[in-house]
């Protein structure tokens, strides 16, 4: 058992970073250990960036130190280029395939293949997940955070924090429309384990 697991969650305003957020810290509350959320919000109602620090175990300060995150959960790959700097060597990013361009113009966008080459030289390892494709087949095409969430679970990079199980009992007690989101869970969890 890991005494601690700090994950990043980004994306993009809009796409329930903070109820993904919320779902991982009801699943390891509820048995009984440690966890802390720290929001910030950035221009989240704007379509704008947000980055969420969640610390799991044996942690007491909210605030993931830039270079000794675990883990990241990116809900678009621009995102998880720009806040790469928090994860550690060797550290896994799972990550939605589909980017989101800024509503900025003449600015160059990189594609995928670039993001995930900046983030291979940099000592990561990106794992790519169709994600909106999954959650479309869920029925649920906002269900993109929880389709991580079930790849995250299913590479195990929770640890024992966070179970399949677990996860599904938090999407009924925060998630609204639980049946559809849990269907997106399970399609993320079933995707990376017969992958």
């Amino acid at each position: 058992m890991q005494d601690k697991i700090d994950v990043v969650l980004v994306g993009i305003g809009g796409q329930g970073i903070i109820s993904l957020a919320r779902v991982i810290a009801d699943a390891v509350n509820s048995s009984g250990r440690n966890v802390i959320v720290s929001e910030t919000h950035g221009l989240s109602q704007r379509g704008g960036s947000v980055i969420v620090h969640v610390r799991l175990g044996d942690v007491e300060a909210p605030l993931i130190a830039e270079g000794d995150g675990d883990v990241m959960i990116a809900l678009e790959p621009i995102e998880a280029a720009r806040y790469a700097s928090y994860l550690r060597q060797g550290s896994t990013i799972v990550m939605n395939d589909e980017l989101i361009p800024p509503p900025l113009p003449n600015v160059k966008v990189p594609d995928l293949g670039e993001i995930v080459n900046s983030l291979e030289t940099a000592g990561l390892k990106p794992v790519i997940i169709p994600a909106v494709k999954l959650a479309e087949e869920a029925g649920i095409p906002q269900g993109v955070n929880m389709v991580l969430l079930g790849a995250s679970i299913g590479l195990g990079l929770l640890g024992d924090y966070v179970s399949l199980d677990d996860a599904e009992d938090a999407v009924r007690r925060v998630l609204r429309s639980p049946e559809r989101n849990i269907m997106a869970l399970r399609k993320g969890f079933f995707y990376v384990k017969n992958t």
